[in-house]
């Protein structure tokens, strides 16, 4: 290119522009290639396309040409008789000087993030030249997810410059903890006793959590603030993020601590309850746990106790069995003292009184079917219905002669029985086990009379002489002086427990439900047929048959 006469006065200046020159040059013509520039020398310089930054050459290839560009001089080309200039080098000249500048204020500026990678977020300078944000500068907390920034605006400060690797490291971090620093500061003296504010629990202790309000303020709930029943385990009713209401309780501006209340942000719920129920309301309530055998139930957000003896009606019922924790129930208020916050519940009550329909339900001389909760020396105890309990003494357990009652029944045996009586005052039902069956008494005195001859079992012994089963039931009782035709003193010398006898029956009592027997007149009467015998082969009675028999038996017998 032969150089223009205009600018022969000015080769001089030429000669002494040197590389890396930053000079201002008026654009004289665009081609597809680039920019030609006049700089003020003999010779034109020519700046490539992708010499500009991509804002120019957007602008370039879009016909927006400028009338003049700021460019670096890359090479004076004398051969070939142009210049060659860079605006990316110019571009990225003053870019590192504003960088110069900028950290030496150390103002906040707003960028865009442009990239990310795990490690922080890459964001746009301008001219090409990208800064580099770390993940831990990011923010006040901890970010793991970088990508999640790429496209936003942030709002960041020079931490430190590295101009020899061309690295910009910059930080939103110190922006925002300043920030929220001036913030605390306004807010801290805003804060006053007894003011509610809000905020998210960010920590959990064994002593209470801890609250942030925001803006770098955290304040302390003690354990017993939490909430208005005791809590035991503060894990399992408070996490990490719960948004809650609290009450300020104390604010110390020096050593900016805070102590909070959330169970005083929130209404009494005993002066609640109080204000909505009476004892002898029924109440419906949460099964929180189980206690000494009792309930522990969560009422309208207070918590009430139900006795174990007020669980059930029923005899020996376990509260695990009857109720789940969580299951809902109801219960009757048995007592309530707010001021205490004492609230005794009855379940059982709730239910309704068993006793009300027994009269009814279990009429004297029905029949009935029941369960064996008890036994004791004098009965069995047998449950009716929950809540609903009858003995049978003794004498009505069996109809058959027994020593222990568990021979003949055991606790949690199914039984019928027959009701004998009920006296709704004491809330006492009289049952027999015996009386569902036949009287077997009745069917052995209509097959048996005086003088017939009875086979049994003995049963029992006592002194005075020995009880005989005759029939399921019904025994028969033979005395010490009808065992046998000599004198015993003892029982047990003639017979014992469970030999098998033959006796005669000698008297019926049927007031006293009484069978007298003998063994002994078993063997008079066969005597007394060997004497008769005996006397009729003499021919002429000599002797009576009472008299023989009188003197054998050292006794009168008459006829």
């Amino acid at each position: 290119m032969e150089p223009r006469e205009e600018n022969f006065n000015q080769e001089f200046d030429v000669e002494m522009a040197e590389r890396g020159d930053l000079v201002e040059g008026t654009v004289l013509r665009a081609d597809v290639d680039g920019l030609w520039l006049d700089i003020a020398s003999k010779y034109d310089a020519f700046l490539p396309l992708d010499e500009c930054t991509s804002e120019l050459a957007r602008q370039v290839q879009e016909g927006n040409v400028p009338t003049s560009v700021e460019v670096v001089v890359t090479r004076t080309n004398d051969d070939k008789g142009y210049i060659s200039v860079s605006q990316k080098r110019a571009a990225y000249r003053k870019l590192w000087k504003d960088v110069e500048e900028w950290e030496k204020s150390g103002e906040a500026r707003k960028v865009k993030a442009v990239d990310a990678d795990e490690k922080g977020v890459f964001v746009d300078l301008g001219s090409g030249i990208l800064g580099y944000v770390p993940a831990s500068q990011l923010d006040i907390r901890y970010v793991r997810d970088t990508k999640k920034y790429v496209g936003r605006t942030l709002r960041v400060r020079i931490l430190r410059v590295n101009r020899r690797r061309n690295q910009i490291i910059l930080t939103q971090r110190q922006v925002l903890e300043e920030e929220q620093k001036e913030r605390a500061e306004k807010a801290w003296l805003k804060l006053k006793d007894s003011d509610v504010v809000r905020g998210h629990v960010s920590r959990i202790t064994d002593e209470g959590v801890f609250v942030d309000l925001g803006d770098g303020i955290e304040g302390f709930v003690p354990k017993d603030e939490l909430d208005w029943r005791p809590i035991k385990n503060i894990a399992k009713v408070f996490r990490r993020g719960d948004v809650v209401r609290a009450k300020v309780l104390s604010v110390d501006d020096e050593k900016k601590e805070m102590v909070l209340s959330i169970r005083l942000a929130t209404p009494n719920p005993w002066q609640l309850f109080a204000e909505k129920h009476n004892v002898g309301d029924v109440v419906s309530g949460r099964v929180l746990r189980y206690l000494r055998g009792g309930l522990l139930l969560l009422v309208d957000r207070v918590t009430g106790l139900v006795p174990a003896q007020e669980v059930s009606w029923k005899r020996g019922a376990k509260v695990e069995d009857l109720y789940k924790i969580g299951d809902h129930v109801k219960a009757k208020i048995l007592r309530f003292d707010p001021e205490a916050q004492d609230l005794i519940l009855s379940v059982k009550e709730a239910l309704g009184d068993p006793w009300e329909n027994v009269e009814k339900d279990f009429p004297v001389g029905s029949k009935a079917e029941g369960t064996v909760v008890n036994i004791t020396d004098f009965g069995v105890f047998v449950e009716l219905a929950p809540g609903v309990e009858g003995l049978v003494p003794r004498r009505y357990v069996s109809w058959k002669r027994f020593k222990d009652i568990n021979e003949v029944v055991n606790i949690g045996d199914q039984v019928e029985v027959v009701v004998l009586g009920i006296n709704m005052l004491d809330r006492k039902i009289t049952l027999s086990m015996r009386d569902t069956k036949p009287d077997p008494w009745e069917e052995v005195v209509q097959n048996i009379q005086p003088g017939q001859l009875v086979r049994g079992k003995v049963v029992t012994i006592i002194p005075q002489g020995v009880f005989v089963e005759i029939a399921e039931g019904v025994e028969g009782f033979i005395h010490i002086s009808q065992l046998s035709t000599r004198r015993i003193d003892d029982p047990r010398d003639a017979v014992s427990e469970g030999d098998e006898v033959v006796a005669k029956v000698i008297g019926i009592d049927e007031e006293r439900r009484r069978i007298s027997l003998s063994v002994k007149a078993i063997h008079v009467d066969k005597e007394r047929e060997e004497l008769q015998d005996f006397l009729s082969q003499q021919g002429e009675d000599k002797f009576t048959l009472s008299d023989v028999l009188g003197n054998l038996l050292g006794r009168e017998v008459s006829f």
